[in-house]
């Protein structure tokens, strides 16, 4: 894998280095060594405090060469997430066995390589880490561990908060939303008394001021435009990222941020349907991939390392309900790979007015989006069984506090 990763940045020379990041990464840890500073000032810093530490244990490997230290910082970095990606193989294989033919396993091990050196040179695969853990827990009515792995991926990168729905599977589950609250408001003041409030202000300002980005699927009509040279739409580089510029382009913005919020909503409100009865190991795969699934196709940012993330949550998905996500393991591979014939291959194209990128990039949002409505499927039918099995309790006198598991309702077709 490691020799795979250097083969595309040498390939991609001129075409994208895939291994940018990680000179970010390595001056904010030695900054942090030696001046007990965090980088806010930096334009690129876009992580809470508490992700710091995370960077920092290569910068430790690293530090007796410091006259070639971007070298051997990203060395040690992508040793250490090979690691992780050893362990989290490792804990698939015991709870799965080692039988090929499990669609958690394909997708893990497939996977990240179809999505190129860019799955272990970027921080997102310890956040991703994070939300699989959280998924297996709470499919597993593990809520209590559920909760805090879900916390310390929020504090680690935010994203993994917005699955704090799946906590709860059944009515009476409020313990995992508690400790996960509680996880986080420790961390957060840990974290505020050492960087005060510069550190939480910082992120979420980052966050919320970014523009409507070239990749994400709200743009892609702009994208067109700015390419056939109608509009006046154009393009800029802005924290960190390119972004989409022109007449109307913030409101489009605003308009995706609602549509992102209110569709996080309804996600929510459907769980809390499924776990009036019990939302067991299915409900919870099924809402887990379906949030997932809503961050990256209504989100104004995208990136082309959020699809590790899909990866990560389809593959705790595929553990708790192997039949049910065998389909999706081929569509999610072909979307890495799309992702990485975009990023690093042709990302010029989708910049510069070339076709051939812009065409794969929109080959990528139509797998996206074709996802997202086979899970939305998936999601309304387990919500109408649910409905269908509260008729049947309430016909037959059950009380649904009584129901501690899916096996004890008959589930209708």
């Amino acid at each position: 894998m490691l020799a795979f990763a250097v083969a595309g940045v040498t390939i991609a020379i001129n075409r994208g280095n895939v291994f940018l990041d990680l000179a970010f990464y390595g001056r904010w840890a030695s900054n942090t060594l030696s001046a007990v500073a965090i980088p806010y000032a930096d334009f690129k810093w876009e992580y809470p405090p508490a992700a710091l530490p995370g960077m920092m244990p290569p910068a430790l490997l690293s530090a007796p060469f410091p006259s070639w230290n971007y070298v051997p910082y990203t060395l040690a970095w992508v040793a250490m997430v090979l690691l992780l990606d050893a362990v989290i193989l490792r804990t698939l294989v015991r709870r799965l066995g080692s039988d090929l033919k499990q669609p958690a396993l394909q997708l893990w091990i497939l996977g990240l390589p179809i999505l190129g050196g860019l799955s272990w040179a970027r921080f997102d695969l310890l956040p991703a880490t994070a939300a699989l853990a959280a998924v297996l827990y709470a499919g597993s009515r593990r809520e209590v561990s559920s909760g805090l792995v879900a916390g310390l991926g929020a504090c680690l990168k935010l994203w993994p908060i917005l699955l704090a729905p799946i906590q709860r599977t059944r009515r009476r589950s409020l313990t995992a939303a508690s400790v996960a609250v509680g996880f986080v408001v420790a961390i957060a003041l840990t974290t505020f008394q050492l960087t005060g409030s510069t550190g939480f202000s910082q992120v979420l300002g980052y966050q919320s001021d970014r523009g409507l980005q070239i990749e994400s699927l709200a743009a892609l009509p702009l994208v067109w435009m700015h390419h056939l040279e109608i509009g006046g739409i154009d393009t800029r580089f802005a924290f960190g990222a390119w972004e989409v510029t022109g007449a109307g382009v913030p409101m489009l913005a605003r308009i995706a941020t609602v549509v992102f919020l209110a569709s996080l909503v309804l996600v929510g409100l459907a769980h809390w349907r499924l776990m009036r009865v019990d939302a067991g190991r299915r409900g919870v795969a099924i809402t887990a991939v379906t949030m997932m699934l809503v961050i990256l196709v209504t989100n104004k940012v995208f990136s082309p390392q959020y699809v590790l993330w899909l990866i990560a949550v389809v593959v705790a998905a595929a553990a708790l309900d192997p039949s049910t996500w065998r389909p999706f393991v081929k569509p999610v591979l072909l979307l890495a790979a799309l992702t990485h014939v975009v990023f690093p291959w042709f990302y010029g194209d989708v910049l510069f007015g070339a076709w051939f990128g812009l065409l794969v990039m929109t080959a990528r949002d139509v797998v996206l989006v074709w996802l997202l409505v086979k899970v939305v499927r998936l999601l309304w039918t387990e919500v109408r069984s649910v409905r269908d099995r509260e008729v049947l309790m309430a016909a037959s006198g059950l009380n649904v506090d009584d129901v501690t598991g899916t096996d004890q309702v008959l589930r209708l077709p």
